[in-house]
């Protein structure tokens, strides 16, 4: 069967099917509606009937009220005026009002007087078969001090239904006395009563008292035929027991409308569900249909062509059809352009095993080079201590001196070669000292142009002042970031061209030459020294304008540059509170711009310079320690010629011992850190454990950032990264014994 004759017959079963439904639904709905609204019409009227038989019941505590308030009363009780009966208790007079039976009590709920109207015998002074019933209401009333209780109820007795209203008998002079007695009336709720109900309610009501274990239907319509039902409002006794019930008679004129309604409503949906059937079996034909079948054709004309065509969907209109025409030919264009980034896909697979390749093998080195670095700082250090003491035994115009401030140059560069690739792993953080700019920038350019700048020229301009042009930095890390760029201006020029270096001071105010200055978004407020390198190259395209400082990105030919360079300039210039930014044009070159602190004036005394102050040459202990032998005698023997006495130890507990067999105090502490058996850590903990413990220096070959705060944290003095110059460790010395000086004056 065509999708065609399918849909047609889908469509009318549907329509059918649904409106016979829609005839069942709204019929139980409006059925259960209506039936509702005759419950909640029940539910009201016997509401309604037991509020008037409950405000009646009110009416009579009322009129007990104004009874037991009486000071006649009051006298009565007391003994004080026998009149009272036999002026207020009368048969006019309970008639009037409706009463059947009175009952006075004094305070201890004993009977002072009692009368009841008997059917044909008028009134007697006794007291009813209720006697017991209303003592025991009395005597809630008479337990409450305040004389403010009152009671009203319902009783039944007999086969009648009694209204009972109990009231405290006290003095209008007193009136936060206690009750004197009690005052009861009964009211009968008789055939009278009842059709006085009734007309106040306005409907037929009748009476149906409930034996002890009959159940009560509270609030319930019982229908007693197609037309009329009965209501049930039930009346309770003071324990809340259901005693009786008031039956009403209810027309039932809305059920009887509701299914007149249900069945009009059912044939008129019916035949609209029918006409609405036929009319969207033409339309679905005429809209839907014939469109579905020419976009089938459609589809099997672009399945027939395959992938690699470019066939589409074409389909008139600006509905949903035309929305899933749109969908599958963005689908196909999805699928073909997969198709591409697939092949694309495979062509780079290679490109990225690279990648993660130089990835590990870099990874690889950090990890090579932090595990050597405290052998090749310690054997560094000893280098350029036993230099330092060649250097001061010959005289100054001996040949050798220019050979060992050669090899000592040579020293010094190596360990900022190895702090250098520590930064490049992260596991140490720059050593900041007072730098020239220009004269890093001018050796940056000598190294450069010796090797790979032959052919390059480079142009430097300042217009700073050499003594204004002081920076605080790591001079072989930031001679790292200098060579990086004048490099990459080499290479994106092929070797030939000019290389510009312009240095200016600038005072960044936050907000200021935002677009002129790329990469200075979020540095602090201050003055910077700004160093433009700019080469006269192709420049950056602008989609690799943003990702020229991404690890391992780069645009040069394989085998010409890992894409770390600018990446590590990046990590470098934010470890000097730096920054680091690119603007380029095509065909114009590209300019990195660099923006370091200025360094602000070294006061004097400050560290860097080496002072000898007056006291400091009187001759001092210092406990030597360290497991390299040529390091511990190249440095105790320079420490001996700047006037120390220096003890020797070959590792912590050797150390020890020297430091608690001595007699005679110790000025200075300065121990390497990681030694075999104790090492400097354990040795200072020992240490500063003692009484008046001598100022500790750490120096290690390979500590980095939070290792050095946790050991300043601990008590140390100092803490100094392999290898150390000579000048700087004699400057650190004088400034730990000049604190040592100072703070014991002041003490």
């Amino acid at each position: 069967m065509k999708l065609q004759y399918k849909a047609w017959l889908l469509i009318v079963a549907a329509v059918i099917l649904l409106t016979l439904l829609a005839v069942g639904v709204t019929s139980l709905a409006l059925s259960k509606s209506l039936a509702d609204l005759e419950q909640e019409e029940a539910t009201q009227e016997g509401d309604r009937a037991k509020q008037l038989l409950d405000l009646q019941l009110q009416d009579l505590v009322a009129t007990v009220k104004d009874y037991g308030y009486w000071d006649d009363t009051v006298l009565f009780v007391e003994g004080k005026d026998d009149a009272f009966l036999a002026d207020n208790i009368t048969v006019e007079n309970l008639t009037t009002l409706r009463v059947a039976e009175v009952m006075v009590l004094d305070r201890r709920a004993q009977v002072r007087a009692a009368a009841h109207i008997v059917p044909g015998q008028g009134l007697v002074m006794t007291a009813s078969p209720l006697r017991t019933l209303l003592v025991d209401q009395a005597g809630d009333v008479l337990a409450d001090a305040s004389g403010m209780k009152t009671t009203g109820t319902y009783v039944r007795q007999g086969g009648e239904l009694y209204m009972v209203g109990v009231v405290a008998i006290r003095s209008p002079a007193k009136p936060n006395g206690s009750p004197v007695g009690a005052l009861v009336m009964v009211r009968r709720f008789d055939h009278a009563e009842l059709l006085r109900f009734s007309h106040v309610l306005m409907s037929s009501v009748s009476l149906h008292l409930l034996d002890e274990h009959e159940h009560a239907q509270k609030g319930a319509m019982i229908p007693i035929s197609s037309s009329r039902a009965e209501i049930h409002a039930v009346i309770e006794d003071s324990a809340g027991r259901p005693i009786a019930e008031l039956v009403q008679i209810m027309d039932r004129s809305i059920a009887q409308e509701a299914s007149r309604i249900v069945l009009t409503t059912g044939a008129e949906v019916l035949l609209a569900g029918l006409m609405i059937g036929g009319l969207l079996v033409l339309l679905m034909d005429r809209w839907v249909l014939r469109r579905l079948n020419r976009m089938h054709d459609q589809l099997g004309q672009i399945t027939a062509q395959g992938a690699e065509g470019d066939a589409q969907i074409r389909m008139g209109g600006q509905d949903e059809l035309t929305v899933v025409a749109q969908g599958i030919n963005a689908l196909l264009q999805r699928v073909r352009h997969d198709a591409a980034v697939q092949r694309e896909a495979h062509a780079r697979q290679e490109e990225l095993q690279l990648q993660l390749m130089q990835s590990q093998k870099m990874e690889a080195i950090g990890r090579f080079t932090g595990g050597i670095a405290h052998d090749i700082n310690n054997s560094l250090a000893g280098i350029s201590g036993w230099i330092r003491v060649a250097m001061e035994d010959l005289p100054s115009d001996h040949p050798g001196m220019e050979a060992l401030d050669r090899a000592l140059k040579g020293s010094s560069y190596a360990g900022g070669l190895m702090r250098q690739l520590l930064a490049f792993s992260r596991q140490t953080e720059p050593r900041l000292e007072r730098l020239s700019m220009s004269d890093l920038i001018e050796r940056a350019r000598s190294l450069t142009a010796a090797g790979m700048l032959k052919r390059t020229e480079v142009v430097v301009t300042s217009d700073v002042d050499p003594s204004q042009d002081q920076v605080m930095a790591d001079p072989t890390q930031l001679q790292q970031v200098l060579m990086n760029l004048l490099i990459n201006a080499s290479d994106a020029m092929a070797g030939e061209g000019r290389i510009h270096i312009v240095t200016e001071r600038r005072l960044w105010s936050g907000n200021d030459d935002v677009h002129s200055l790329p990469g200075v978004a979020g540095l602090p407020v201050g003055e910077y020294l700004h160093v433009t390198v700019r080469d006269e190259g192709p420049g950056i395209a602008p989609e690799h304008l943003d990702r020229v400082f991404e690890p391992f990105f780069t645009t040069k030919d394989t085998g010409r540059g890992t894409g770390l360079g600018l990446s590590v300039a990046h990590g470098i210039m934010g470890r000097h509170r730096g920054s680091v930014g690119v603007s380029s044009r095509l065909g114009e070159g590209s300019t990195f711009h660099l923006m370091i602190p200025v360094a602000t004036a070294v006061a004097s005394g400050e560290p860097g310079e080496v002072q000898h102050a007056a006291g400091d040459q009187a001759r001092r202990r210092i406990l030597l320690v360290d497991d390299d032998d040529s390091l511990r005698h190249a440095w105790g023997r320079l420490l001996e010629r700047k006037g120390w006495d220096v003890v020797r130890a070959r590792d912590g507990e050797e150390a020890w011992l020297h430091f608690q067999h001595s007699t005679t105090p110790w000025d200075v502490v300065m121990s390497d850190l990681a030694m075999p058996h104790v090492d400097g850590r354990e040795l200072a903990t020992r240490i500063l454990a003692t009484p008046n413990p001598p100022p500790i220096i750490i120096i290690s070959g390979h500590v980095d950032g939070p290792e050095r705060d946790s050991l300043l944290h601990m008590g140390m003095s100092m803490v100094l990264s392999k290898p150390v110059d000579a000048e700087e460790l004699l400057a650190a010395l004088q400034r730990i014994v000049r604190q040592k000086r100072d703070t014991s004056g002041a003490a």
